[in-house]
């Protein structure tokens, strides 16, 4: 998944800030109440859900194809990056359940 991780993030990335943009009338609404607060809880579970990813990539796959035995999926950084999607997809409930706010 890595290599459709690196087009999928940044396309969602640019989505995501021109439904902000168009939808909550920029970064100001992400301090507000409700869908801007919402979003910005999405923007930081997906941004660590990247980083765990990026991670996972560039140190724990490399690990386990070399055989190392400390590395198991319910440990570390794959099982907490799973846990992160989860969380994504609560948020995104959430967030789809509020009405953005009239702005722009």
């Amino acid at each position: 998944f890595s290599r459709a991780a690196l087009f999928a993030v940044p396309a969602l990335l640019v989505t995501g800030a021109a439904a902000n943009w168009t939808h909550g009338g920029g970064l100001g609404a992400l301090l507000q109440p409700g869908w801007g607060r919402a979003l910005a809880i999405k923007i930081l579970l997906v941004s660590g859900m990247a980083a765990l990813g990026f991670y996972n990539w560039r140190v724990t796959l490399p690990r386990l194809q070399r055989g190392d035995p400390d590395v198991a999926f319910g440990r570390g950084a794959p099982a907490w990056e799973a846990l992160l999607g989860l969380a994504v997809l609560g948020a995104t409930a959430v967030l789809v359940a509020l009405s953005p706010p009239s702005g722009g």
